[in-house]
Parts: structure tokens; sequence; C-alpha cells
């Protein structure tokens, strides 16, 4: 307890100079004058590459386990919680959720400037009343994000950079396992395992940090971009638990693959269970790079990038188990046309 303690500020520096003395810019700032409310009252401040990060975090919401000092937070919920307000807050804890996920793509430290209520305003506050800062200081110390859940905005930061690797959060996971893909050799372009998992992240919070759809629907293009939710389950249903392929019913092997990619689709396309095929984890990565395709009665395209002994010894080609219907034809001819790797092999 000793060190919270020591944390706790006892001096209230300007904000301007905190932002300023972590190495943001902050010329703008000091041309419009250091009260400024379109910049002073905001909750986190960062350079225009995200390479460094302000956050201000009361003082009160830090704990203590045997790793050190940290704040578990869900922005997320927070907005929830007062944009009926209609108020300045929600659009400040939401630029702090945006921030907590550059940091956490970037892999960046952040800076905390710790604020805190004097104890006479803190005993005579009521319920509902806000929160002013009376202390501000920065904490010397850089913090670091040990967990980001991107499917809920649930976070974890940490005083100081520590030498433990980041955890890896759900979506990063896969879900169920890694990705296998095809063997990649230099003659080939194939996207690798890193390449997918990082136009996965861009998608994410393209999705995460959308405000033009409700909430609900927002919940489900994340779940379906990382091929869970009710476009995973209309797909094991459309295709009776089975690979699409292989027969294969072992569900935790099984993907939930886009034919019409993702990047491609309209939010309508990216939740119709038509748009999608249930495969194993090998077959899904090929078929998510071209390097298989279908054709309208179901026969697999090979793209010559495969080499023959390697489709040997996948069994490939191997047919649709099940007729395609119209719309779901509709969308293979996209595959083919837009991702498939021609030169074809049958």
């Amino acid at each position: 307890m000793e060190l919270l303690r020591s944390l706790k500020p006892s001096k209230k520096d300007r904000i301007m100079d905190l932002v300023e003395a972590v190495g943001i810019d902050v010329t703008a700032w000091k041309a419009s004058g250091p009260a400024n409310p379109s910049f002073c009252y905001q909750w986190g401040f960062a350079s225009d590459d995200r390479n460094r990060i302000l956050l201000c975090l009361w003082y009160d919401d830090c704990g203590l386990d045997a790793d050190g000092v940290l704040q578990r937070w869900n922005f997320r919920d927070y907005i929830k919680q007062i944009e009926s307000d209609g108020g300045p807050k929600a659009g400040r804890a939401r630029r702090v959720d945006e921030l907590l996920q550059d940091a956490w793509r970037l892999k960046v430290p952040i800076r905390v400037a710790l604020v805190e209520e004097s104890e006479r305003k803190k005993a005579a506050k009521k319920e509902g009343d806000p929160s002013k800062p009376d202390f501000r200081e920065l904490d010397p110390v850089p913090w670091r994000l040990t967990h980001y859940d991107w499917m809920t905005g649930e976070c974890v930061l940490r005083r100081g950079l520590g030498d433990v690797d980041r955890e890896l959060d759900s979506v990063e996971r896969g879900h169920g396992g890694p990705t296998v893909i095809a063997e990649v050799t230099p003659e080939n372009e194939v996207a690798s395992s890193n390449q997918r998992s990082d136009e996965l992240l861009e998608d994410l919070i393209a999705e995460v940090t959308r405000t033009d759809i409700p909430s609900t629907t927002r919940d489900a293009l994340i779940q379906a971009r990382v091929g869970q939710g009710s476009f995973r389950a209309a797909l094991i249903k459309a295709w009776d638990g089975r690979c699409a392929v292989t027969g294969c019913k072992e569900l935790a092997v099984l993907r939930a693959s886009h034919v019409k990619p993702w990047r491609r689709s309209n939010d309508s396309e990216r939740l119709d269970s038509s748009n999608g095929l249930l495969l194993t984890a090998n077959l899904d990565a090929m078929f998510d790079t071209g390097l298989i395709s279908f054709t309208d009665d179901g026969g697999m395209l090979l793209s010559e990038e495969i080499g023959v002994d390697s489709a040997a010894e996948l069994g490939l080609p191997a047919p649709l188990r099940i007729a395609l219907s119209e719309i779901q034809r509709r969308y293979m001819d996209f595959h083919r046309a837009e991702r498939f790797r021609a030169d074809i092999r049958r």
C-alpha cells in the first residue's frame, strides 16, 4: 500500500504542460490558449503517429496486486452509461478507448497523469455530483496495456513496462487455435498468417469505432468477422455441423469462412450465411488466400501455385458435399473472379 500512497498526486500541474512534457505537439493548443476547452477537458492525448499517448486517470481507480499497480477499465461500458446524458463525456471516453486500441495495436507505452479530488471535496460530495480534479501529476513511470479485449473493450493497464509479453486477447488467439496455411515459397505471394492477422485487427478496429449503426449490429459484425456468433451458428446448421468439403465434424477445427471477402462486402453480406462456408482450418486458409475455389456445381478449383505433391498429400481436389443455392453461386462467382489465384488446375 505504501507504493500506492506514493503515487497520490499532491499538486496540480497544468494539463498542457504535461502533454508537452511527454513529447506531444501542443503548438495549436498554445496558440488558442491553455484554457481552450477543446483541448484542456480531454481525457486522452496523442501524437499524430500515436507513438506517444497520455491518459488522465483517477488515482482512486488504481489497484495493487502481486505484479504491481494496475487499473482495470471498460470505457465502452462507461460510454453506454453516460451517452444518454447528452454531454461531452461520452466523446471524451470514446477517444480514450480509441487511444487504447492504438496502444494495443502499435505496442507503445502509455504515459499517465494521475488526478485526484481533495478529501474535503470528497466528503461533501453527493451522489451524481461530477468529479473535478484538485490535483494532477504526471507519473514518471510509463504504463503499458497488458490486455485489451477487442470484443468487449475490457482492458488492463499496468504501471511499468516490465519484461512480460502482452497477453493475447481472444481475437488474436483465433478463437480455438492457430490458422494453418499453405507452405509459402519465394516464388509465390500467398498472404502469411501475420498479414491475415493484421487485416483482421484493422477490420475489427474499423467495426469497433463505428457510430453509424446500432450497437447490436456492430456486435454481430464483430462476431462475424472473427467467425463467431450467429454467422458461425448459421453455417454450422447449414452444413450439418461438418466441413463443407471433408465432412470433418470436429467443431474446434472448423472455421466460418466468408466467400465474398469481408472488405468487399456490405453489412448485409457480411452477416449473410449464404456468403459463407464451414471449412477446416487448412482449407479455410487456402480458400481465403485464393489457392482454391469452387465451380457452380461444387467442383474444387486448384491454383497452379499448389504443387501436385502437396495437392495429393492434402487429398485435393475434393468437391463440396452439398449443392450450392443460387445466392451461394453468386457469391462463389465473385470469389472465382476476384479472389481465386489462377492459373486453374482441376
